[in-house]
C-alpha cells in the first residue's frame, strides 16, 4: 500500500493522534481483512491522493517514484492554504546527503510501533543498511513549500531506508576487509588484501571448522582474477593440493564484493558438491553476513543472494549450459577423457562471452594426454589465458628435517632421459628437492609419503602429484620433443633457405598445406650448426578446391619470391594432376611406401631440436601431440582426426632426408647438439 494512502487511513483511524507517527509501509503486517475508503469531507475540493485510495494505483512508492513526484506537484494548493509556508528543503537538512538516520533521530523520532525498533525505520536495521538512490532527488525543490510535516517525516525514513537496503549489500559493513578500495593500489596490498578476508572464512566439510591455508601461487590466482588483472585462467593443480578450495573462494569473493553470478560446471557429480560444499561453509563461518546478504537458504547446488547474485555448482550437461548465461565460468576437472563433456565445456565458453566483464577459469589435474584442457594448456598463450601451475611440494606444510639428499622418501635420483626417451647415463634428482624448507602448506611429509608409497610401481604419483605429464597411449612424436621445437619466431635466415610444400589431401575431409624452410647454414650463438628446418606458414581448409590451394601456394612464392616444389599425397592424382597444369614442380608421396619413413624422419628432426614450428601454429601443434596409433599397434592405421598436419608435414620433410645431412655429416664433439639416429 502506497505512503499516501496509509497515511489517509491512519488520520481517518486514528483521528486523535497529534504523534505524527505513520506506519512503515516496508513492514509485513497483518492488516486483516481491506476497509472500504472514507469519502473526503469536503466534496466540492479538487479531488487529491489524499482524499482516498481510488485516487492512487496500490504500488509500492519505491517502484514507481514518478507517482510521489506527480502528486506533489499536482495536489490542490487549497488544501494546504492556511498551513504556514515549509522548509525550501523537502527533506530535512543533512539527510539530502544520504546522512544516516542517527543524526535526525532526535528531530524524526520513531516511537517504536508497529514493531519499530525506534531508529527510524520501523524495520530490522540488520537487513538493511544502503545509500540513497538518485531518483528521489527531485522531491528537494518542485513542491517543497506546499507539503504536510507527516509527509515530509515519511519520506525521511523512506531515505534512510534506500540508504540501508544499499549498505546491508557491503560486506565490509560485517567486518570483512574493504578489497574494492585496493583496485587502484600494488599488488603487494591487494595479496594482503585477500589474505585478509581468507583469514576469516573457514573449511567446514570432512571434519571440525579449520582456517584456510593458500600458498602463494594460489593467493596469485586470486589477485589477477578478482582486480582484473586477467581474465582467462587455466590452473594445473596436483591431486589434493586445494584447487577446489581456491576456485570456491574466488567465486565467493566476486559474488560477495561484486556481485556477479558464478557457474560452476564439473566434470562430476561428487566434485561439483565438493565445491559447493566450500562455499556453504563459508557462509557459516560468518553468520551476520549470512543473515544480511542472502536471499534464502542455500540450496542442494545453488545459493542466491539478495543483490541477484548466485553460486551454483553442478555436473556438466546439456541441459545446464542451455540455462541462464553467468559471467564467471568454472570448468572443474576439465580433463576429461569422454570427449562429450569437451563438447559441453566448449559450448558453455560461448555463453559467457555474452556477459560484461567475463570470467573463464579451467581448473584440473592432468589426467589425459589429450582433449580440451591439453589444447588450452599449450596454447594458452594465443587464447589469452594464463597459466598457473603447481605440484604437491608446493603445499606441504614447513619441513624442517636437514635429510634432503641423503634418505628423504620425499627426494631421489633419476635417469636423465633424451628427447627420444633413452638413458643418458646422467643422474638428476626429483622430488621436493628442499622445496618444503621454504613452503608454509596444508599437506603432511606423512601424506605425500604414503601417496607415493602406494603408486610405486606406476606414474600414478609423478602425473597426478609431480604434475608430469601423463605417458599411457604414447604419441607418435614425444610431446617434449614438441615443446622443445616451439619458438615464439622462426629463427632461420630466409635468405639462404630452400622452400619445399608439403600438402595432405582430403577429400571430404581436411587438407592441410604446409611450407617450410631449410636453412643450410643455420648459426646459433656464432657457432655453425649444418641445417635447421623451419615451419613458415600452415593452412587447414575443408571443402576447398585445388584451385584455391594452388592460389595459396603461388602468394607463398610471391611473398618469400622463390619457387619450390611441392610435395602431395600421391593418392589423390587428379589434384595433383590439377596442380602440375597450374605450373608447379609435382613430387607426389606414396604413403603406402613412404609413410613410416616419413614418420620416422620427423621424429627425428623433433628430438634432435633441427625444426621450429612457430606457438601461433595451434592447428599444427595439437595434432602432433594427438597422434597415435590405434591400441592394435598397426602401423598403416592412426587414431582418426587430426593426423592432416603431421602427414603433411612428413611429406615436405621427405625432401631433406636426416640422415643423409645429419648422420653421417654432422661431426658430433663440434655440433651443438647431440645428434639422436633413431
Amino acid at each position: 500500500m502506497g505512503i499516501h494512502n496509509l497515511s489517509w487511513k491512519h488520520r481517518q483511524e486514528n483521528p486523535g493522534n497529534s504523534s505524527g507517527y505513520i506506519p512503515n509501509p516496508f513492514k509485513k503486517v497483518n492488516e486483516g481483512p481491506k476497509k472500504a475508503a472514507i469519502a473526503p469531507s469536503s466534496p466540492s475540493k479538487a479531488p487529491s491522493p489524499l482524499s482516498g485510495t481510488a485516487d492512487l494505483p496500490q504500488k509500492d512508492p519505491l517502484a514507481t517514484p514518478n507517482l510521489l513526484k506527480s502528486w506533489l506537484i499536482h495536489s490542490s494548493p487549497s488544501e494546504n492554504k492556511d498551513k504556514k509556508e515549509e522548509s525550501p528543503h523537502l527533506l530535512p537538512q543533512g539527510l539530502e546527503n544520504g546522512a544516516d538516520d542517527g543524526e535526525n533521530k532526535e528531530k524524526y523520532p520513531d516511537d517504536g510501533e508497529n514493531g519499530g525498533d525506534g531508529e527510524g525505520d520501523g524495520g530490522d536495521d540488520g537487513d538493511y543498511l544502503g545509500s540513497l538512490p538518485e531518483h528521489l532527488a527531485y522531491l528537494e525543490d518542485d513542491a517543497a513549500k506546499s507539503k504536510e510535516d507527516k509527509l515530509l517525516k515519511q519520506l525521511a525514513r523512506v531515505k534512510i531506508e534506500l540508504h540501508k537496503r544499499k549498505l546491508a549489500l557491503d560486506p565490509t559493513q560485517y567486518g570483512l576487509p574493504d578489497l574494492l578500495s585496493l583496485q587502484k593500489e600494488g599488488r603487494e596490498a591487494q595479496e594482503q588484501g585477500i589474505i585478509d578476508v581468507c583469514k576469516l572464512l573457514v573449511i567446514i566439510p570432512n571434519g571440525p571448522p579449520r582456517p584456510i591455508k593458500l600458498i602463494p601461487v594460489q593467493i596469485e590466482f586470486l589477485v589477477d582474477l578478482f582486480f582484473g588483472h586477467n581474465r582467462y585462467a587455466i590452473l594445473w593443480k596436483p591431486r589434493g593440493g586445494g584447487g577446489s578450495l581456491v576456485i570456491a573462494v574466488l567465486m565467493w569473493l566476486l559474488a560477495v564484493y561484486k556481485q556477479k553470478s558464478c557457474l560452476d560446471l564439473a566434470g562430476g557429480l561428487d566434485q561439483s558438491r565438493a565445491v559447493y560444499d566450500y562455499t556453504k561453509g563459508f557462509w557459516e563461518g560468518l553468520p551476520l553476513l549470512k543473515k544480511a546478504l542472502l536471499a534464502d537458504a542455500p540450496m542442494k547446488n545453488e545459493t542466491v543472494l539478495r543483490s541477484g547474485a548466485s553460486i551454483k555448482c553442478v555436473p556438466a550437461s546439456d541441459r545446464q549450459v542451455k540455462g541462464k548465461h553467468c559471467p564467471v565460468l568454472i570448468l572443474d576437472e576439465a580433463c576429461q577423457k569422454q570427449s562429450g563433456i569437451d563438447a559441453v565445456f566448449m559450448d558453455a565458453m560461448q555463453g559467457v562471452f555474452s556477459e560484461p566483464d567475463p570470467i573463464i577459469v579451467m581448473n584440473s589435474t592432468f589426467y589425459y594426454p589429450q582433449g580440451l584442457f591439453q589444447a588450452y594448456w599449450d596454447g594458452a598463450y594465443e587464447k589469452g589465458f594464463k597459466k598457473y601451475k603447481w605440484t604437491a611440494f608446493q603445499c606441504l606444510q614447513r619441513c624442517d628435517l636437514d635429510i634432503c639428499f641423503k634418505g628423504c622418501e620425499l627426494s631421489w635420483e633419476v635417469d636423465v632421459l633424451d628427447a627420444a626417451g633413452k638413458p643418458t647415463g646422467v643422474k638428476e634428482w626429483i622430488g621436493c628437492c628442499g622445496t618444503a624448507h621454504e613452503t608454509d602448506g596444508f599437506q603432511t611429509r606423512e601424506a605425500v609419503i604414503e601417496s607415493r608409497r602406494v603408486n610405486e610401481g606406476t606414474n600414478v604419483f609423478e602425473v597426478q602429484h609431480m604434475g608430469h605429464r601423463p605417458a599411457w597411449m604414447d604419441t607418435v612424436y614425444p610431446l617434449k620433443a614438441i615443446e622443445k621445437c616451439v619458438v615464439k619466431h622462426p629463427t632461420v635466415d630466409l635468405s639462404r633457405c630452400d622452400f619445399v610444400v608439403g600438402i595432405d589431401w582430403g577429400l571430404v575431409g581436411q587438407t592441410a598445406v604446409i611450407l617450410m624452410g631449410f636453412d643450410r647454414e643455420y648459426r646459433i650463438e656464432g657457432q655453425k650448426i649444418p641445417g635447421k628446418v623451419a615451419v613458415l606458414e600452415a593452412e587447414f581448409m575443408t571443402g576447398k578446391l585445388t584451385s584455391e590451394v594452388a592460389n595459396i601456394i603461388q602468394q607463398w612464392m610471391a611473398e618469400y619470391e622463390a619457387q619450390f616444389p611441392v610435395f602431395p599425397d600421391g593418392s589423390h592424382p587428379f589434384n595433383n594432376l590439377e596442380l602440375e597444369r597450374s605450373g608447379f614442380e609435382v613430387v607426389p608421396v606414396y604413403a603406402v611406401k613412404w609413410k613410416e619413413y616419413g614418420i620416422g624422419n620427423v621424429r627425428k628432426y623433433l628430438v634432435n631440436g633441427r625444426i621450429e614450428i612457430p606457438r601461433n601454429n595451434l592447428v599444427l601443434l595439437s595434432q602432433l601431440k594427438k597422434y597415435q596409433r590405434l591400441p592394435s599397434g598397426r602401423t598403416n592405421k592412426r587414431v582418426s582426426g587430426g593426423d592432416h598436419g603431421p602427414d603433411a608435414l612428413s611429406y615436405g620433410l621427405i625432401c631433406w632426408p636426416f640422415l643423409e645431412w645429419f648422420g653421417e655429416k654432422v661431426d658430433v664433439e663440434k655440433d651443438a647438439d647431440q645428434v639422436i639416429l633413431i
